[in-house]
C-alpha cells in the first residue's frame, strides 16, 4: 500500500488505463484501488518489471519519494491485474476526508516512543479484533471493532470525540 493522499479526481480514469496498460504490457498482476484520497496497491511482477513499475508510478503520481514495502514469492499471488475505482479505500463512511498531501507528518521511532510515555497521550488501536488479538500496545485503546468501518462509531462511543477525553496519538494499521 502506498501513502494516502488526494488524487485529483479528474485523473483517476486515465491512470487506471495507464496502470492497465503497463500491467499488461509488462505481465504484472496484483490488484490496485483508486479513489480521491489516494492509491491502494499491491502487485506482483519480475524484480525489473517492479523496478520499472515504481519509477513509473512516481513519475505519474508526480510524488518523487515514495515509500514501497517489498516482499518476495516464488510465483505470482495474483491471477491477473485489476484496478478498482472505489468512494473509499480506507472505508469509514465519510467520503468526504480526503488527506492533503502525501507528505503528512510521521513520528519516528524514537519520538513514538517518547509520545506513548507521557501518561496523558492517549493511543488509540483501530485494527479489527483478529489484529489486535494478535498483540497491541500496552496502554492502546481497544474499542473491539471487527471491521476499521466501526471506527467512527466507537469514538463517538468512547467520549474521545466530544470532548470528555483528549488524544494525542493514533495508532492506525497500515502497510504504507
Amino acid at each position: 500500500m502506498l501513502p494516502l493522499f488526494a488524487l485529483n479526481e479528474a485523473h483517476i480514469p486515465r491512470l487506471r488505463r495507464t496502470l492497465e496498460e503497463f500491467a499488461e504490457t509488462a505481465g504484472m498482476r496484483g490488484l490496485c484501488l483508486l479513489g480521491r484520497e489516494g492509491i491502494n496497491l499491491t502487485v506482483s511482477g519480475s524484480t525489473e518489471v517492479l523496478a520499472r513499475f515504481k519509477e513509473r508510478l512516481c513519475d505519474w503520481l508526480q510524488v518523487p519519494d515514495l515509500e514501497f514495502k517489498d516482499s518476495t514469492n516464488d510465483k505470482h499471488p495474483f491471477h491477473v491485474f485489476k484496478v478498482k475505482i472505489k468512494d473509499e479505500i480506507v472505508t469509514i463512511g465519510r467520503v468526504d476526508l480526503v488527506p492533503d498531501s502525501p507528505f503528512n507528518s510521521h513520528l519516528t521511532p524514537a519520538q513514538w516512543h517518547e509520545a506513548i510515555q507521557d501518561p496523558n497521550t492517549i493511543v488509540i488501536d483501530t485494527r479489527n479484533d483478529y489484529e489486535v488479538e494478535i498483540g497491541k500496545f500496552k496502554t492502546a485503546t481497544d474499542f473491539k471493532i471487527k471491521e476499521f468501518r466501526d471506527f467512527p462509531r466507537a469514538v463517538a462511543e468512547s467520549g474521545i470525540a466530544n470532548g470528555q477525553k483528549s488524544s494525542d496519538l493514533l495508532h492506525r494499521r497500515h502497510s504504507l
